[in-house]
């Protein structure tokens, strides 16, 4: 009876300790603000979000993978249609 507890303990054990170590593909990591001159690892884009648009500059999030499978955002600001049509 001990070695069948002291079994399942042990098993239990492992399988939560290999479950905290999976990584997670869908987790995406913080909003970061590009800068001008930063070297972005893009595999794969995955979205373009308008977050809001100020006069004549849009505020826009990017979320991409790199290509290890990681997902990342970058917020960037973008000159807004207004701005470019003066005509």
């Amino acid at each position: 009876m001990k070695k069948t507890i002291f079994a399942a303990v042990i098993m239990s054990v492992a399988s939560v300790n290999a479950f905290a170590a999976a990584p997670d593909k869908d987790q995406t990591s913080a909003v970061v603000d590009y800068h001008y001159g930063q070297q972005l690892d893009i595999a794969k884009l995955e979205s373009l979000k308008k977050s809001s648009t100020q006069d004549d500059v849009a505020s826009v999030i990017m979320v991409y993978q790199d290509h290890s499978g990681q997902t990342h955002q970058v917020r960037f600001l973008e000159e807004s249609y207004k701005a470019n049509s003066n005509g």
